[in-house]
Parts: structure tokens; C-alpha cells; sequence
């Protein structure tokens, strides 16, 4: 049985014996009526949370649950409230709440008559929208609304508009969540539930009604609004994103490759308790081959045995390829993002079968991803990290500033004619397509409007070495072919003297290993190539000829030279002096161009 009560703000159906979501809280099924849960995630005061509150009409009740804490004493209230014509309103019973929170809530539900079980319902929804928004308004708006009457509150809460008719959980609340995933799914009619354990980001978003997200190109700015969302801590509020994922539509994540095993766990248990008919969309959105196979097997470490043959009745998962660069941001934009006009986001849409994929506008729907992800991550991820190392090593401060040198520019074309060779002959592309592809890729990460940093594009400099990646991966392949990569190569070089930079763990991580590890075991680790696989000694060479450079210019505070030593000694830049007052103790925060001993 489906039960649609429309016009009211934050309801649009309610399923007896299920449950579903709405703008600010969760409705279920009791013996008799709907449960209504305000969302864990709101700012309660002191971190209080509403655990009770009873409203009954005749024999019939509705309780509305929150937490499982109770940390004052229960509040009582049970005095009639006649309308004007003498009829009596619902009767309330506080267990605990918050006391601003509650001023809001009974101010609006107190003042409006109920005669029947749902209009006890539509009581309830539109006095926790009118509640919900008072208690995120300004000071001001908020003495504002306590001069004006209980039911124009609610009058109010009503006309705030049309709420979304699906909903989107996105684990990820960083730039690529909020200025790509989000902008797209606000857009298709989603609203957007935020997952994260970022206390601060949380907070933020929990605060804003908005935020925009700035799309940047040579023509200009062209700033968007994204409204109509959430954001749950699940550090504190496992269950609450259980539930969400329970009822949602779609599952998206930009939290990084290594996060996905600790986020596979509360959706195999939000997919474990959908009622839904229809399976949940899951669609992970990194920077990897293959990344939502890899969340889905970790979901399934996390599924009973018994549950898993039937998981794909619950949930669907598609492999998707995404491309959009997101620029070092404003340290005070806040939620604010800037990111490039150009995007693409290809998802292989054959999980879905005849239930057909979501309908997301942004998304190209594909039968075979495969083209596009080696397309894309062999040309714009390998372009755009090759000129970042090499430009990080010689003292770059931008990718623009890193490709207007013609030296790095020409290194950096070389490994894409090293890419795009094994594109054309694995997957049939055409070569004037790769060419005119390359071309457009080195023309946007060439953007002087976007001012990315170098230290941003190689960040996280282990997984970039990693076996399925930017540059061992197209590498390797084409070593088994017994074609040239010594343009690749070059770029794995600059990659492992990108050691120590401040702000990225993985560079000192990747000292830390070049450091205590002997040649052939560093290379093993970094790359998981067998020592009989051809590329095997190439690594450890580079890797070697890594640690000789570092420990070459580390103490005369030069840059080093842009190129591999043996491949491109014409590449060589002109030394560099960095601040000759830093003392040599001070290795660990090296400046340009040097790294801490080996």
C-alpha cells in the first residue's frame, strides 16, 4: 500500500511497513502511523538530541525519535490547544529535546487543528519544516519569526518550495563531492545527502543553505548555486546513514581509492535493509580502474554469506570514468569550489539491465567502459602528473607555469605519444581522434585561469606508482608489447623524487620506503611488478638513479634537472639556490628541488 500526501513541505509518500527519507528527516511505519525521526546530523544545541516526543489523537499515537541518549530530565506537557472553534489539537508529551528546538516545534504544531490521523501527520511535517528552518536561521530571522504567530511559522514553512523528488547519498564531502558529483545530481532533481568524517566540513555544510560552485574556462566564470542537501557525520551517525542509504536511489563516492574499504561497510548494511523494489545505483567516482568493482567486493566482505546471492536484487554497481580538474581552492572560499567547465563523466550502464540506470543528465551511459578509462587516465592523469613531477622538481609553481617551459612540454608530449600509441592499437581509436584528444587535454591542464599547483596534481605520489595506474600502467602494457616507454619512465623518476612535501603524507611515506627498502624490494612494493616482467629493471633503475639525484642536490639546495640523467640530459635545467639560511637539520620540510637524505 503507497499512501502520497502531497503539498506538504519534506513528505512525499510514505510506504506502510518500509521507510523513506525526506528533506530533514526520515519517515517509517509503527503498528498504527508513521515514525517520524528529526535527522541526527542537526546542530542541536550542546549536542542535545529530541529522544521523545509523544503526540496523540484519540487512541491513535505518533512518536517521533531521534537518539538514544537521555540527558535531562523528561519535560512535560500535556494541555489541550482549542482552535477557534473550541475543537481540541493534538496533545504533545516531551521526553527531552532541545529547548530552542522545541520553542520552534510547538509553536508551530500547537497552533494547528488535527480531526484526523492525517492531518496529525501533516501537523507534524509542516512543524518540523517551519522548526527545522528557525533553528538554522540567523538571530535575527529568528526573533523575527517569534513576534509572528504559530500558524503563520507554518504558513511559511509551506510555501519554501518543491523539494526533490529523489535522493543521492555521496560519501565525500571535498571539492571533487560538492563542486562535480553534487553540481550534476542537484541538477537531475536529487537531493544530496553528504557523508563524511571531516568535523569541520560537516559542520559547514550543516550551516549553509547553499553553496556555489564556479565553473572556470577562457571565456569566463559562470557561477552555479547548489542548494537542497544534507550532510551526516558518520563518525557519530552510523545508524542515520544506514537509513539514508536504505532509501536512497543512488550511492556515488570521491573519497579516494584507499578510503573505500572503510566506507563499504555502512552501505552493505544500508543495501541489507532496503525494501525498496527497485536496486541501489552505486557508482564510485575516483581516480582508478575498476573503482566501483573494488568497493563492491569490499561490500560483499561485509554481506552475510546468505545475503549474497541475492545482493544484486538490492543493489547494482557500475564502473564510471570521471574528468574534471579541481584546482587548488581559496583557503577562504569555504564550501565554495572552482572548477574547469569541461567535464566528462562516463558510467558502463549494463549492471543495470532492464531496470535502466538512473537518470543523472551529466552522465554518458557506455556498454563498454573500458576505452574511455585507459582514454582518460593514461592521457589527462599521465599529462597532468608528468608535468607536475617534472615541474615540481625544477621549481615550478604551476602547471601552466610547467608547460609554458618548451623542455617540459616536450617530455610531457612524449609520454602521451607513449599513451596514446597503446590507446590507438588496444581499442581501435581512430589517430587523428587521439591526437585532437591529446591536444584538447594539454590545452585545458595548460589553463593559466585555473592556477593549479604542482603540489596538488602530485599529491599521493605511492598510488600514482601504483601497478593500475598513470604511468606502470600504460608502462607495463606496453613493455609486454615490446614498445618504447622511455618518456614514461622519465615521469616515474620525477614521481619518486617527490619526497617529503609538506602536506602530503604519502611523499613521506614514499621517502620512508625508498629509504629502509633495498632497490628490488622498493620496486616490488611501489609497483607490484614481478622481477620477470620487463619492466621490472627499468623501476630499479629509476628508482635508483632517484636516490642518487635527491642525495646529489639535497645538500647544495639546487634544483635538480628535470630529466632522467641517461634519457635526457639536454632537459637539464640551470641550477637553482633556494635559501641558503636553512640550516641542515631541518631535512624532513625540504624546499624545491631536494628531499631528506637517504
Amino acid at each position: 500500500m503507497y499512501m502520497v500526501v502531497s503539498g506538504i513541505p519534506g513528505i512525499s509518500g510514505i510506504r506502510l511497513g518500509t521507510k523513506f527519507s525526506s528533506k530533514s528527516f526520515t519517515v517509517a511505519c509503527s503498528l498504527y502511523l508513521p515514525v517520524v525521526a528529526p535527522e541526527a546530523s542537526l546542530d542541536y544545541t550542546n549536542q542535545e538530541r529530541t529522544t521523545g516526543v509523544e503526540v496523540t489523537k484519540s487512541d491513535k499515537r505518533v512518536t517521533l525519535l531521534s537518539s538514544r541518549r537521555r540527558e535531562r530530565p523528561a519535560l512535560q506537557t500535556n494541555q489541550p490547544h482549542p482552535n477557534k472553534k473550541g475543537t481540541p489539537c493534538t496533545t504533545v508529551k516531551l521526553a527531552s529535546a532541545t529547548p530552542n528546538f522545541l520553542s520552534f516545534f510547538f509553536s508551530s504544531l500547537l497552533a494547528l487543528p488535527t480531526t484526523s490521523v492525517t492531518s496529525v501527520l501533516k501537523a507534524i511535517s509542516t512543524a518540523l519544516s517551519s522548526a527545522i528552518s528557525l533553528f538554522h536561521a540567523s538571530p535575527s530571522t529568528r526573533a523575527l519569526a517569534r513576534q509572528k504567530t504559530a500558524s503563520s511559522a507554518a504558513i511559511s514553512a509551506s510555501a519554501s518550495g518543491k523539494m526533490p523528488s529523489k535522493k543521492a547519498i555521496h560519501f565525500g564531502g571535498g571539492n571533487i563531492g560538492r563542486g562535480f558529483v553534487a553540481e550534476f545530481l542537484h541538477e537531475s532533481d536529487y537531493e544530496v545527502v553528504f557523508i563524511d568524517v571531516m568535523d569541520q566540513v560537516i559542520e559547514n555544510l550543516q550551516k549553509s543553505e547553499s553553496y556555489t560552485v564556479t565553473e572556470i574556462s577562457s571565456a569566463g566564470e559562470n557561477v552555479k548555486k547548489i542548494t537542497n542537501y544534507r550532510a551526516i557525520n558518520s563518525k557519530y551517525n552510523m545508524e542515520d546513514v544506514i537509513r539514508e542509504i536504505a532509501t536512497a536511489e543512488v550511492v556515488t563516492c570521491a573519497v579516494g581509492p584507499n578510503i573505500l574499504k572503510f566506507i563499504a561497510s555502512p552501505i552493505a548494511k544500508g543495501i541489507d535493509a532496503r525494501t525498496i523494489e527497485r536496486p541501489l545505483a552505486v557508482i564510485a567516482c575516483e581516480n582508478a580502474i575498476g573503482a566501483t568493482d573494488t568497493l563492491a567486493s569490499f561490500i560483499k566482505e561485509h554481506t552475510d554469506k546468505d545475503r549474497l546471492a541475492t545482493l544484486s536484487d538490492r543493489a547494482r554497481f557500475a564502473n564510471s570514468a570521471i574528468d574534471r580538474i579541481v584546482p587548488t581552492q581559496d583557503p577562504d572560499a569555504g564550501l565554495n569550489v572552482k572548477i574547469e567547465k569541461f567535464y566528462e563523466w562516463a558510467v558502463d550502464q549494463t549492471p543495470f539491465g532492464d531496470w535502466g540506470h538512473p537518470d543523472i543528465k551529466a552522465i554518458h551511459w557506455v556498454d563498454n567502459l573500458e576505452p574511455y578509462i585507459e582514454r582518460k587516465l593514461y592521457t589527462v592523469n599521465t599529462g597532468h602528473a608528468t608535468a607536475a613531477y617534472y615541474g615540481y622538481n625544477s621549481g615550478k609553481k604551476t602547471i601552466y607555469e610547467a608547460l609554458s617551459d618548451p623542455r617540459i612540454k616536450k617530455v610531457v608530449d612524449d609520454a602521451l605519444s607513449e599513451t596514446s600509441r597503446l590507446i590507438i592499437d588496444k581499442h581501435g581509436i581512430p589517430e587523428q581522434e587521439q591526437r585532437a584528444y591529446v591536444s584538447a587535454i594539454i590545452e585545458r591542464i595548460s589553463n593559466p585561469y585555473l592556477e593549479d599547483v604542482v603540489e596538488r596534481v602530485g599529491r599521493a605520489p605511492v598510488r600514482k606508482l601504483g601497478r593500475k595506474e598513470r604511468f606502470i600502467g600504460p608502462a607495463a602494457q606496453l613493455a609486454e608489447r615490446g614498445q618504447k616507454v622511455d618518456a614514461l619512465m622519465g615521469a616515474v623518476e620525477q614521481a619518486l623524487r617527490f619526497q617529503n612535501v609538506p602536506g602530503d603524507d604519502e611523499s613521506t611515506e614514499l621517502a620512508k620506503i625508498l629509504r629502509e627498502e633495498n632497490c628490488e624490494s622498493a620496486a616490488q612494493k611501489l609497483t607490484s611488478l614481478e622481477p620477470n616482467h620487463p619492466l621490472y629493471d627499468r623501476v630499479v633503475e629509476k628508482r635508483n638513479d632517484a636516490i642518487r639525484l635527491v642525495t646529489q642536490h639535497k645538500n647544495l639546495g639546487e634544483a635538480m634537472p628535470i630529466g632522467p640523467v641517461k634519457l635526457h640530459k639536454h632537459l637539464q635545467l640551470d641550477s637553482r639556490k633556494r635559501n641558503q639560511q636553512t640550516p641542515p637539520s631541518i631535512s624532513k620540510q625540504t624546499t624545491r628541488g631536494a628531499s631528506l637524505p637517504l
